[in-house]
C-alpha cells in the first residue's frame, strides 16, 4: 500500500517492508510525498490501513476540514502486496495454514471470498480459496511451477523450496511424456521465473476477484496527473535517492535531493511532504526528518498512527530567472523490519528529466541479484526479468552498491520507475 495524492509534482517514493512474526505479518512501506494546496483548490489524499482492505478517501477544503468517504486501495498495490505474500508463502513448508495466517492482507482477501459464499473460513477452505486461482492458469508451465511451489501438489510435498522444486525437475527429465520433458528447465533460476509469472497473474486474480465484493462507490480510480506544474508549485526537475540498508537489511536512513524550478513569480519557496511507515500498530517514532543543506524543516509532527508531517522551506524565493536550486534532507528510521526489495517513484509531470536511485548495502547482507524496470504497475516491476531483457544491474563494490540512472528520454509523467532485488535467504 502506498500514500498518494494527485495534486503534487514532487515525487512518490515507496520501500517496501516485510516483517514476520508468529501468527501475523506486518507489511507496508517507507513513502514520502510532497503536496501543495493549488490556489486554495481541494487537496486529495488517500490514508491507508494495514490491518483491513479499506481505505478512506479524503479532502481538505479551503478551510481545512476535512471530509472522508470510504474508498479501495490503489489496485496496483493491492496486488503487489498479494504477490509478496505468495513469495513468501512458496517459502520453506510451503502453503501451510499458519503460514497462510502470516499475512493479514492475503488471509482476509481468501476469508472475505469465502464468507461472501456463507461458508466458515475455515483452514481448509483458506488453501481450498488459494489453489482455485492457481489451478485457473491456462499455462500448464506457470501453474504446475507454482502448484509444486506452494506445496499445493501431492506429488511433491519436500519441506523446502529448493527440494520440490529439484524434485519436480528431475520427474520433468526422465517422464515418458515428451509433453512433460519440455518442461524441464537446465536452470532452476528458469523455475523461478516461471512461478513470479504465475504469482503476478494469481495476485491480479485474487484482486479482481475481491473488487465485486467492494461497494461501487468505493473501489479506486486513479485519476491522471496533471502533464503541467502549477503556477505555485516547485518543479522537480531531477531527484535523487540514496538509501542505506544494515546487515540486516533494514532500512536505516534514505537522503533526498531535489533539483526545483520556479514555474511563475508566485511560486511557494515552501512544500509540506508526509512521510508513512506502516508497521501494523502506529508505533510513534519511527521517523525523523532533517535538513541536510539548501532548506529547513519549518514544522514537523507526528499522527497517533506514526505519520511524519513536516513542512520543508529552501532558502531562496526563486523566480523562473534564477535557474535550477537544490536542496536535500534526510529520513531517519527507528525500525528492525527487513525491506523488502522494491524502490519506485513516480513521477507527477513532464518537468522532470533525471531520477536516480543509489542504494548502498551491508557486506554481511548484499542481494543476490537486482534489475531496474518502467512500468504502469509496481507489481510487474517486482517481479525479476529474463536475462535477455538486458535490465539486470550490475552489483558493484563486491556486492554492496547498485544504482540505476533514467534520462530524459525515458522518463514520462505516471509511469513507475524503480529497482527491486533479491536478498540472500
Amino acid at each position: 500500500m502506498t500514500f498518494t495524492t494527485h495534486t503534487s509534482d514532487d515525487p512518490l517514493f515507496s520501500l517496501y517492508t516485510f516483517q514476520r512474526k508468529e501468527r501475523e505479518a506486518l507489511t507496508g512501506p517507507l513513502v514520502e510525498e510532497t503536496t501543495q494546496d493549488y490556489g486554495g483548490s481541494p487537496m486529495s489524499v488517500n490514508v491507508h490501513f494495514t490491518d483491513i482492505l479499506w481505505t478512506s478517501y479524503g479532502e481538505v477544503d479551503t478551510q481545512g476540514t476535512r471530509r472522508v468517504r470510504p474508498m479501495h486501495s490503489d489496485p496496483s498495490n493491492t496486488q503487489l502486496q498479494y504477490a509478496h505474500a505468495l513469495k513468501e508463502l512458496r517459502r520453506g513448508i510451503g502453503c501451510a495454514p499458519e503460514k497462510l495466517l502470516e499475512d493479514m492482507l492475503l488471509h482476509r482477501a481468501l476469508q472475505q471470498r469465502i464468507e461472501a459464499r456463507r461458508e466458515d473460513a475455515t483452514e481448509d477452505r483458506l488453501i481450498a480459496e488459494l489453489a482455485n486461482p492457481v489451478n485457473s492458469l491456462s499455462d500448464p508451465k506457470l501453474r504446475r511451477a507454482l502448484l509444486v511451489a506452494l506445496r499445493m501438489d501431492p506429488q511433491y510435498q519436500q519441506r523446502s523450496l529448493m527440494e520440490r522444486r529439484r524434485r519436480y525437475n528431475l520427474v520433468l527429465r526422465n517422464s515418458p511424456d515428451p509433453e512433460l520433458r519440455q518442461l524441464h528447465v537446465d536452470s532452476l533460476r528458469t523455475m523461478e521465473r516461471r512461478e513470479n509469472k504465475a504469482i503476478e497473474q494469481v495476485a491480479r486474480s485474487l484482486y479482481r476477484g475481491n473488487s465485486y465484493l467492494m461497494p461501487a462507490q468505493a473501489r479506486f480510480n486513479d485519476f491522471p496527473s496533471p502533464s503541467d506544474t502549477p503556477p505555485d508549485v516547485l518543479a522537480v526537475e531531477e531527484i535523487s535517492y540514496t538509501c542505506t540498508f544494515s546487515e540486516t537489511g533494514v532500512l536505516e536512513f534514505q537522503d533526498v535531493t531535489r533539483w526545483v524550478r520556479a514555474t511563475s513569480t508566485r511560486t511557494s519557496p515552501e512544500i509540506t511532504v508526509t512521510h508513512r511507515y506502516f508497521n501494523g500498530n502506529g508505533t510513534a517514532g519511527l521517523l525523523r526528518l532533517e535538513s541536510l543543506y539548501g532548506c529547513r524543516v519549518t514544522e514537523s509532527s507526528e499522527t497517533k498512527n506514526g505519520d511524519l508531517l513536516a513542512k520543508i522551506k529552501i532558502h531562496k524565493n526563486l523566480t523562473p530567472g534564477d535557474g535550477i536550486y537544490s536542496f536535500g534532507s534526510r529520513i531517519h528510521v527507528n525500525s528492525s523490519i527487513r525491506c523488502t526489495p522494491v524502490i519506485v517513484w513516480r513521477p507527477r509531470t513532464r518537468a522532470t528529466r533525471r531520477i536516480e536511485f543509489h542504494l548502498n548495502f551491508h557486506e554481511l547482507h548484499a542481494p543476490l541479484r537486482a534489475w531496474w524496470f518502467i512500468e504502469h504497475r509496481e507489481l510487474s516491476g517486482a517481479l525479476e526479468p529474463d536475462p535477455s531483457d538486458g535490465r539486470h544491474l550490475e552489483v558493484l563494490d563486491e556486492g554492496r552498491y547498485l544504482y540505476r540512472i533514467f534520462e530524459r528520454d525515458n522518463v514520462s509523467p505516471d509511469l513507475r520507475y524503480g529497482v527491486a532485488w533479491v536478498w540472500p535467504e
